[in-house]
Parts: C-alpha cells; structure tokens; sequence
C-alpha cells in the first residue's frame, strides 16, 4: 500500500472561516457570524489523525481558509489512489449528498459524501471528530464554551484509474480545510 500525500487546498479556498481575535481577524461560517478559533488549532502546519497526514491553513491570516462546498470542483494531480480523506465539517445541521469522481479516461463515479453538523457529537459511516475545538466565536468576540468539531471523512476511488478532479455537493454550509490522498 502507498504512502498518504497531503493535497494543498489553498488555491480553492473560497471562505474565511477561523477567527483571531487577539489578532483582529474575524471570519464566519453562517450567517450568525460564528467561526473556528484560530488560537485553538494548528496554524499553517500539518496535522496528523489516524496517521494520516493533513496540512491547515494558515489561520492567523485575512487569507480565505476553507472550501464551501457549493459544487466546487477540485483538480487533483493525476495519479493512481485508494483512497481520499478530508477534513471538514457542516453547519446548519447534518449535510449528506454525493460527491463526483472524475478519472482521466472520462469515467465518474457518484460515491455518498458529507459531514456532520460541527455542534452535533455523532457519527455516520467513515466519520468521526478528528479534533475537537473547546471554543469557537460567535458574533465576532463573543467567545462560546460549547464544543465544535472537525469530522475525518475517506472515500474510497477506483485504484485502477487515474484520479482526476472531485466535485463537492451544493451547499454553502458544509466545508473542507484539509485533504489527502493515499497513493495506490
């Protein structure tokens, strides 16, 4: 089995979700302003969970530093892989669709996809809390004592294909900050 290859997501960031208020920098994930605190998590770093490797954003920065959903779609480098793992999360409740697998030879594949809400502590299929956040904002300074959580997500591709592209569901409250591939 192959080694697992932390994917770079920042050229499709498309929110700015992580606060920092000792900062001065203040995102939102919903419309009541509410968003990660970038004190509590790993800052341009790579993250490990269940071995696998997992690069944040930069969150002490006004850069975009997640992927709504809202069919984005993620060129991949073309290669041969097992399997995809994501970190990410929903709002507004538990989010579950598709997403679409595109391969170099024309073929896609529909496989379910979608997270959790990141206030709800349960899990459905391959997801569980990879790392728990005690605080987060709402409101911009308002800091609130209720725990919020990143969910790991790993889908399963076609090894036999060269991988080519992912498209997300349509939806604004679900995200991704974090992707890796594990090569076949």
């Amino acid at each position: 089995m192959g080694n697992w290859e932390v994917y770079k997501l920042h050229g499709f960031y498309n929110n700015k979700g992580i606060s920092w208020v000792g900062k001065g920098i203040f995102a939102s994930i919903n419309h009541i302003n509410e968003s990660f605190a970038g004190e509590l998590l790993p800052n341009n770093e790579i993250f490990y969970y269940s071995g696998i490797p997992f690069k944040f954003p930069k969150t002490d920065s006004l850069d975009f530093d997640m992927l709504s959903f809202a069919e984005q779609r993620i060129d991949l480098p073309e290669g041969k892989y097992t399997k995809v793992a994501f970190l990410g999360f929903s709002t507004w409740g538990d989010y579950h669709d598709s997403i679409f697998v595109s391969y170099s030879d024309g073929f896609t594949q529909e496989i379910p996809f979608g997270f959790n809400d990141w206030q709800e502590f349960h899990s459905h299929n391959s997801e569980e809390a990879a790392k728990l956040v005690m605080n987060y904002y709402r409101l911009k300074e308002e800091q609130m004592n209720r725990k919020v959580k990143l969910e790991l997500r790993i889908i399963e591709v076609d090894s036999n294909r060269n991988l080519k592209s992912l498209v997300l569901p349509d939806n604004d409250y679900s995200y991704i900050l974090s992707l890796s591939l594990l090569k076949s």
